[in-house]
């Protein structure tokens, strides 16, 4: 025993802090281990109602990669209409393959919009606000 007396209130301080900053540091591997896979994206539409206004084009960013692409819904639309389902087809496919997605107000806004504007199945636009979802980043 080294004979040296320990404060109980500044131990457990400690503990708790010890604890909290584990906690965290969990929760940051955690995130990390999404990181790779996390795409960012924002959409432009002609107004506010998915019922009479169009999507005119989603932007994504892979955050590891720092890929970006964008998908012109509006361009595609006037000049190859023909290839519009294809462009769709590719950005639930993006979509798919992040483990989670990022957007300012995504689950009140982007992703409903997205799922009424596009035709998009439910259970698809359900499954993207189920998993890793950062509505506010």
């Amino acid at each position: 025993m080294s004979g040296r007396i320990v404060n109980p209130v500044v131990y457990l301080q400690k503990k708790k802090l010890s604890d909290a900053l584990h906690i965290q540091l969990k929760n940051f591997q955690k995130m990390l281990a999404n990181f790779h896979k996390m795409l960012a994206f924002d959409i432009e539409t002609t107004g506010l109602n998915p019922a009479t206004h169009l999507v005119t084009v989603v932007c994504t960013e892979d955050l590891m990669t720092g890929e970006r692409r964008a998908y012109e819904f509006a361009r595609v639309r006037a000049t190859e209409a023909e290839n519009e389902e294809l462009l769709r087809k590719d950005l639930v496919d993006a979509f798919d393959s992040a483990s989670s997605l990022c957007a300012f107000n995504g689950v009140r806004f982007d992703i409903p919009f997205l799922y009424s504007a596009l035709k998009l199945d439910e259970k698809t636009c359900a499954a993207w606000l189920r998993g890793q979802m950062c509505a506010r980043w």
